[in-house]
Order: structure tokens, then sequence, then C-alpha cells
């Protein structure tokens, strides 16, 4: 007789239940989902079980639940960005949308404090009262790369900042935001009083991030011009590194200068200053869908 799953050796080849009779269906794995609920039968002992196909994987963006965790495509794995970057089409890199926040800094736990705290300097950030918001400054090129390391990311070389800041070679614009208005507190902040001590339009201080919508690219990044200065990883020949960007202290004319090699001061890799900040990016990913 044909060989059925029974226990017993219907064909009389002394094997009982071989090439799995009956078996080879899809069926439903119990207690898994996603990917992992799919399984085939299988004779064993007389009796059909389902065998698992498949291990918890990697999710990816493909509409399955890869991880098997009972969510399909989630941690914007179908998105070229990570939450709080935005992509920038024309290099396929994602920048960080707004500079590195006091809050943010703080949730890096591998992370040293920066170099001076509001006690010591009130136009530092980091434990000002009402700031939390406020980009993080008084840290140096080496606490920037560790921060922009530490959330997976890296910091942008000259070259990329000048993109995001000012569009692809073949179709640059004047400000961050296109070639209309000037530099003024509608769009940046800055030091709006030529030669004045009082910096951040008036108010001395940074102001909190993406606070001048006016200010932004077509594709919303905020405060790449004024507010702080940005660190770079481009380094100089005396082995300090970049800033770009102006800083709430910065005037019209250094915020408005076309040549940026004007304005991108060398900096020792330990050295911290009110007007040094954080943004990091990180590569697009690939979707395939």
């Amino acid at each position: 007789e044909a060989e059925v799953c029974d226990g017993f050796d219907n064909n009389c080849n002394d094997t009982i239940d071989e090439g799995n009779p009956g078996g080879g269906r899809a069926c439903h794995v119990a207690g898994q989902m996603g990917a992992c609920a799919d399984g085939l039968t299988s004779c064993r002992q007389g009796e059909f079980s389902c065998m698992q196909l498949t291990n918890p994987e990697e999710e990816t963006c493909n509409q399955i639940d890869d991880d098997c965790d009972g969510a399909v495509d989630e941690n914007r794995v179908c998105e070229p960005c990570e939450e709080g970057y935005t992509l920038i089409d024309y290099i396929n890199l994602c920048v960080k949308t707004t500079e590195v926040t006091v809050v943010e800094y703080g949730e890096c736990a591998s992370c040293t404090p920066p170099v001076t705290m509001y006690a010591d300097n009130n136009r530092c950030n980091g434990g000002a009262p009402g700031r939390e918001n406020h980009p993080i400054n008084c840290v140096s090129w080496a606490q920037a790369d560790a921060y922009c390391r530490d959330s997976g990311g890296q910091l942008p070389t000259l070259e990329q900042m000048d993109q995001i800041t000012y569009g692809p070679p073949e179709n640059l614009r004047r400000f961050p935001w296109g070639d209309e208005a000037q530099i003024d507190c509608a769009h940046v902040i800055f030091n709006e009083q030529a030669g004045g001590e009082t910096g951040g339009c008036g108010a001395n201080t940074t102001a909190s991030v993406c606070s001048r919508l006016q200010g932004n690219t077509r594709e919303d990044v905020c405060d790449l011009l004024g507010n702080i200065r940005e660190f770079v990883r481009d380094e100089c020949p005396n082995n300090g590194h970049l800033s770009t960007g102006c800083s709430f202290l910065s005037g019209q004319v250094e915020c408005g200068r076309a040549n940026r090699q004007q304005h991108t001061p060398c900096e020792a890799p330990a050295r911290a200053a009110i007007v040094h900040g954080i943004r990091c990016v990180m590569q697009a990913r690939e979707i395939i869908r």
C-alpha cells in the first residue's frame, strides 16, 4: 500500500512514514507572528505538525513582518531617512532637520557634558532654564563628532553643507530659502545691530530650533544660517576643524557672505565656544519596494 502518515510501515519497506506522506501543505505555526508564522506540515511519528520556515530577520520595506513582532514595515524602513532627518535628494543624503538640541544631547548616554555649562557662562545652553529646545552649544568638535557617531551618523563635510544650504551646483540659490529677501530676523537668528554686543535678534542668546520658518530650505531644513555655527568633518592645516554657517552673534555681512571659505574658522578638536553646535548627516537608505 502507499505510505500514509499513521506510524505504520504501510509499504512494507522497513521504514515508517518515509517521504513525509501527506505533508508539505501550508500551515500556520502556533504562537508565531508575521513571517515566522508561515510553515509546512510535516509527518512525524504518525502525526502532522507545522514546521516553521523562517526565523526573525531585520525588518525591510516589503509589506512583510520580517522581524515577527506583529508590525509590518515599522521603524521607518520604507522611508529613506530616520525620524528627525530630511532627505536631500540631489546628494542622496539625510540631514538632521534641526540643530541638535540641549534635550537631544542630554539623551546621549555615552556623550560627555558640554565643556562649559550655563552656570559658567549664561550664553551656554546646557543646563539653562527654558533652553531645552535651544541648540546645544559650548561643545568641542570631538564632542560633536562623538554625538553624531553615537546616533548612527556622522558630521557632514563642508561640501555637503554647502549643497544642503545653497542647493546643487547647477541650481545655486543665494540663501537657504532662495534668492529673495535678505538677512533679517524674520529668516535668521543673528546680531542685527552691526558692531553691537547684543546678538540673537536682541535676545542675547540663541533661540529655539526652527523658530524662523521663513529661513527654511525647500526641504524644510532649519537654521542653516544663524542661531549656531555647525562643525564639519573637514580638517585644517593645523589639525583643527572647520565649522559652517553663522551664529546668533554674527553680523549681517558674515551671515550673507557667498564665499563660505571666508567664514569657516579653524578650531582645535578640544576647543568649545558659545557659537558652536552640532548637525549630523546619514546616508539615505536604498528603498526597494
